[in-house]
This record gives structure tokens, C-alpha cells and sequence, in this order.
């Protein structure tokens, strides 16, 4: 039987990280057996990262070579998302993911201007059975990514925080993806509170 398909997406400092590894301990306590990925970080991302960052050490890279940048970046979390099928997971009851379908249509929209390429790669990724999306207010997000290091990445930006979000609102509001929206800017009560209602939304999928 093939496992569960669970995605977590939001902005960055949103807290994905926090919230997986609450649910995966709880769901391991019960018994099941449960996997964390992170299918859009692989070692061919992170060498391709690498690569533009050297090629444009010295030279400041063109609006044109910016677009080429996205686009094949983006073709590298695609290729992340197809390695990781539930297929290839065969003995666990639950895959737990760190973004995922949600999160490549966002970032692939957000920093390509054309969304061809997107529109052409969404017919071969899987979809999650569900996808929890931790929402909260960008200024929120961003205080959080100062506070944990000292250089954040372009897509960390407020403008972008803010782009992003605006994205995957809308990409929830069109109904491709199932989405549960979570209230991620609370304290630790709260946070507990929405770590069982989470837990139980995945049993019952």
C-alpha cells in the first residue's frame, strides 16, 4: 500500500520545519511508520545554486540570465518532486514533506515571468492528499528569519515574503491543490493545539 502524501508549504519562517517534526513525533508514538522530506533540496539544486553563484561572482547577471536562472532552478525542484514519489517509499504509512507541490508552483511563479514552463511540469508531479499551508502576517515571518541568520536569500526579502504569499493564496483560492490553511503566528498553546487538530485531519485522510 503506498504511503500518505503530506506536504507542508508557507513562506519562509513560517515554521514548517518546527511543525513537521512535532507531527512526526506524534505520529511515530502511535506506531506508524513515517518518513521527512525535502524533495526541492537536492545535490543537484544545491550544485546548480552553486554554479550561477560562481558564474556571476564577477559579473552581474542580465534580467535575461536571471529568467534562464529561474527557470532551470525551478526544473531542478521539479526533478526533486519526481525522485520522491510515494512509489519509492513503499513501507511507510506517512510522507511528510517540507514544501512541495504548493511551494514549486509558488516560487516558479514568483520568480519567472513567463509560467509555461510551469504550466507544462504541473501534469507530471503527484498531489500531496493534503497539503497544510502555515499562514501569518509576512512582518511576522521575517523577524524570524533575522533573528536565525545573518545573510537571508533573495526570496527572503519582505517584497518577496509578501509576493509569495499573495501567490499562494491564489493558488489555493483556485482549488488544484486540497489545502488546509493553519494560523502560524501563535503562541505555544496555540501551536500544540494546531499540532493535534493537524495530526488528526492526517488520520483521517
Amino acid at each position: 500500500m503506498k504511503p500518505k502524501l503530506i506536504a507542508f508549504s508557507g513562506i519562509d519562517g513560517s515554521g514548517k520545519s518546527t511543525y513537521i517534526e512535532s507531527i512526526e513525533r506524534e505520529l511515530k508514538a502511535d506506531g506508524y511508520n513515517v518518513v521527512c522530506l525535502n524533495p526541492m533540496i537536492t545535490s543537484l539544486s544545491k550544485r546548480f545554486s552553486e554554479i550561477i553563484e560562481l558564474v556571476h561572482t564577477n559579473n552581474e547577471p542580465t534580467n535575461k540570465d536571471k529568467e534562464i536562472d529561474s527557470q532551470l532552478l525551478s526544473f531542478t525542484y521539479f526533478w526533486g518532486l519526481l525522485e520522491h514519489r510515494r512509489e519509492n517509499y513503499l513501507g511507510y504509512d506517512y510522507i511528510l514533506c517540507h514544501r512541495h507541490l504548493l511551494s514549486f508552483l509558488t516560487y516558479t511563479k514568483l520568480f519567472n515571468q513567463s509560467t509555461k514552463l510551469c504550466d507544462i511540469l504541473i501534469d507530471y508531479i503527484e498531489k500531496p492528499d493534503i497539503t497544510f499551508f502555515l499562514d501569518l502576517d509576512i512582518n511576522i515571518a521575517y523577524n524570524r528569519l533575522i533573528n536565525r541568520s545573518t545573510s537571508l536569500k533573495t526570496k527572503e526579502s519582505l517584497s518577496n515574503l509578501k509576493k509569495a504569499r499573495e501567490i499562494a493564496l491564489d493558488i489555493i483560492n483556485s482549488n488544484i491543490i486540497k489545502v488546509e490553511k493553519i494560523d502560524a503566528e501563535i503562541d505555544l498553546e496555540k501551536a500544540n493545539n494546531n499540532v493535534k487538530y493537524i495530526k488528526n485531519v492526517i488520520l483521517n485522510q
